[in-house]
């Protein structure tokens, strides 16, 4: 069947990318874009399924895992939105029950369901298949492992058997496949753009798609790493993923909130918002450890224990924050990692990173008790120097009730600052 445009634009076109996307790769991207332009879509649609009917699911990657990267692969692209229509359903996700649910949320919509060609060799086994056609265009992209004949004959096949609209997406013949990328992580060789660079992070991240006996060298970066490449600064949406599953609700909602403060004060002061950001996202990466466990990492990654540390190994939560912010979360910037160890105790002389951190750990806007809070925020984004002077003198004081616990690091910070801002009334 040719495509023609005698309804173009009379009703919104949505196209639908659905799969298990483990992982999505570069050519389902070049698929939805391919179909996005030729057939004049508004908008695809990418729905990874949470319970994929045709898969094993004990050989499927978590769901959650897959939308984190679906989520990544589309981000800064308006075009391409990721949806969780798929993701929320229980039980099997069915195609046919799919298109019905968004028909009902957009009456004046026109779906095109995209896959690859390969696909319409077995769309006819899906459930329903006739329901399918009829409630959607179907469009299919070129496989070189596929001749064009056999393709136009199974076209012409579910054309006479189901009715509806079958159109072919001309697309550059890109031979990528999730089961070939899930192959060559096995086997240690690079996936290195065969993926968004945002994906490949990720799976760096967590290891997918390695098996056990290799994850050492992969942390080592062996596997994930091309020799002699250039570093990649770690995505904050990889970040943010990690640590809602690391730390508590309630730490958790105060790290995303002295991140949001540390870009903004970032900005304010000519500092790189995403160092801001990404720093104090990590400021707290070890705070879920208790007392004696923070005690028995230090010791077993042989990080220094001061006496004050000693007798409050809370402090430490810093020192191996910036050891995991290292080692865990590819983080390999000495600036933003001292801003992560300083960022409790701070130090003499501290750079603008480090007094943003500090700063915003003590201001963001779900912290309360502090004394004199309103004025030090106010403060804080007219003179920062001041302001590390305020929160020292105030953090002082309050812990004078238990001079055991006062860090010596602390304590020069403070004559240090409480110096500066003399100097600078003299």
């Amino acid at each position: 069947m040719d495509w023609d445009k005698t309804s173009e634009k009379l009703q919104k076109r949505i196209g639908i990318m659905g799969g298990t996307f483990d992982p999505i790769h570069m050519a389902h991207l070049l698929l939805a874009e391919a179909a996005r332009t030729q057939f004049h879509l508004d908008q695809i649609l990418f729905m990874p399924s949470a319970n994929p009917p045709h898969k094993d699911n004990q050989t499927v990657s978590p769901a959650e895992h897959r939308r984190a990267m679906v989520l990544l692969a589309v981000k800064g692209n308006l075009n391409f939105v990721c949806s969780d229509l798929e993701f929320r359903r229980r039980g099997f996700t069915y195609t046919s029950d799919t298109l019905r649910a968004l028909h009902e949320q957009y009456p004046d919509t026109e779906f095109y369901f995209i896959m690859g060609a390969d696909s319409l060799f077995a769309v006819d086994t899906w459930h329903q298949p006739e329901k399918i056609f009829n409630m959607a265009t179907i469009l299919a992209g070129n496989r070189s492992e596929v001749p064009m004949e056999q393709i136009e004959e199974q076209v012409r096949h579910l054309q006479n058997r189901f009715g509806g609209r079958i159109f072919l997406i001309d697309m550059p013949d890109i031979a990528i496949s999730s089961s070939e990328i899930r192959k060559r992580c096995a086997e240690g060789a690079s996936v290195r753009y065969y993926v968004p660079e945002t994906v490949y992070q990720y799976m760096k991240a967590y290891h997918l798609y390695v098996p056990k006996d290799k994850r050492l060298s992969a942390a080592e970066g062996d596997i994930f790493t091309e020799e002699g490449g250039e570093s990649v600064k770690p995505d904050c949406m990889i970040i943010k993923e990690k640590l809602r599953h690391k730390l508590g609700i309630g730490r958790f909602e105060h790290t995303l909130g002295v991140a949001y403060t540390a870009a903004c004060l970032a900005m304010r002061y000519g500092c790189s918002a995403e160092d801001a950001e990404l720093a104090g996202l990590l400021h707290d990466c070890a705070k879920q450890y208790d007392n004696e466990t923070l005690m028995k990492k230090c010791s077993k990654y042989k990080l220094p224990v001061s006496e004050a540390e000693r007798k409050n190994p809370s402090l430490l939560h810093a020192k191996l924050g910036a050891y995991l912010a290292k080692q865990k979360y590819d983080v390999n910037d000495v600036r933003i990692l001292d801003a992560i160890r300083y960022h409790t105790t701070g130090r003499p002389a501290m750079t603008l990173l480090e007094k943003i951190i500090y700063v915003a750990d003590y201001i963001e806007p779900r912290r309360f008790k502090a004394p004199n809070l309103d004025k030090i925020r106010g403060l804080a984004f007219v003179n920062l120097d001041q302001t590390v002077c305020e929160i020292m003198s105030d953090t002082l004081a309050y812990l004078k009730k238990t001079p055991e616990n006062i860090d010596k690091t602390t304590q020069e910070a403070c004559m240090y600052y409480q110096k500066l801002k003399k100097e600078e009334h003299a």
